[in-house]
């Protein structure tokens, strides 16, 4: 008799926990495609190269007319931007300051009757000219340095274009499938090319179908370990993360989601996997060794020693532990068996 947790038994598939159609976020033609359907990739790693020369040259032109820009300005990196160090806005400025020196005097002789209506007004006029030609020029100069400050956004945009011309991957994954060769054009945009399909492997999702009758013992943390066909000698784990809230009406059944590692990436999306959940209460379970059980045809048999007599009993087996397979009936626990009834 050996205590062990108690289980329940279910199939599923294993399925990539996230999946990515990698599209391009500019146009242009695919220089390199650098992944196979079906290669391993790293966060980062180069998917495919278009051709960077239109990008590269429309960013050649934005530092140029920046460069341009600045040097309108006298602008340097390290310079701190002032309309009145400029020509046109200092002599516009010494302008207007001596047209309205020159209004301020004649005002007062024009108080006292010393000049006349036509000089005054002359004076005014003048200094009304020299203040909208201060006033235009300050506006000129800051409308330039605006498209400074655009031309600087502007460029950002284009250096980011270039390096959009590199098209990585988001994240770890398995390249499902490619969608792009050598050639091809492909558009940005609400109708962006798909490159690459991506799935993330590591780790991955086993679906499971859990019966409604069983739904009350299954919860999030719970352990799973499950086999495959590709490893029948392995046992791998997982742990369930996902229990949806409602029961299918057609099955009858609730869906679980798993966590399961996948660190040396054996496991692929689209595995089928046998399953055991781990409920919280454990029982005793009877347990043989696997050598004391003989077999004929779907029917299992274990020999009973009685009274110095080794007598045939009909057995009813479960899942095996290692060496181990549990019995469901036939035995009651004390019996005294042939540990290896082939060799007697």
């Amino acid at each position: 008799v050996k205590r062990q947790p108690q289980y329940l038994l279910d199939n599923g598939t294993l399925m990539a926990d996230k999946r990515a159609a990698v599209a391009s976020n500019v146009g242009g033609l695919v220089a390199e495609v650098k992944v196979e359907k079906g290669d391993v990739v790293r966060a980062g790693q180069v998917l495919v190269q278009l051709d960077p020369t239109d990008a590269k040259n429309r960013l050649a032109e934005g530092l140029a007319l920046l460069g341009e820009l600045k040097a309108r300005l006298d602008l340097t990196d390290e310079s701190t931007f002032d309309p009145h160090q400029l020509p046109e806005v200092s002599l516009a400025r010494v302008s207007k300051e001596l047209a309205e020196a020159s209004f301020d005097r004649v005002s007062k002789l024009y108080e006292r009757k010393v000049v006349s209506l036509e000089s005054f007004d002359q004076a005014r006029t003048e200094y009304e000219l020299a203040l909208h030609r201060y006033r235009q020029a300050l506006l000129q100069i800051n409308q330039l340095y605006q498209s400074v400050q655009t031309a600087k956004t502007r460029l950002a945009i284009l250096q980011k274009a270039v390096q959009d011309t590199t098209i990585t991957a988001p994240f770890d994954g398995l390249v499902a499938d490619r969608h792009v060769e050598v050639g091809e054009y492909v558009s940005a945009g609400p109708q962006a090319s798909k490159v690459v399909t991506l799935g993330k492997i590591d780790p991955l999702r086993l679906a499971l179908t859990v019966p409604q009758q069983d739904v009350g013992k299954v919860k999030q943390g719970q352990k799973v370990l499950f086999h495959v066909d590709s490893f029948e000698d392995r046992e791998f784990p997982a742990t369930i993360r996902y229990i949806s809230p409602v029961v299918a009406s057609d099955t009858r059944s609730l869906v679980v989601d798993a966590e399961a590692p996948n660190p040396d990436r054996l496991l692929r999306p689209g595995m089928f996997a046998t399953a055991r959940i781990e409920l919280d209460k454990q029982h005793d379970a009877l347990y043989v060794p696997g050598t004391a059980v003989l077999w004929e045809g779907d029917s299992a048999r274990v020999f009973v020693v009685r009274d110095g007599v080794a007598r045939e009993q009909v057995v009813a087996l479960g899942e095996a532990s290692g060496p181990l397979i549990r019995v469901i009936s036939g035995l009651k626990g004390d019996e005294l068996l042939v540990a290896a009834p082939a060799l007697v």
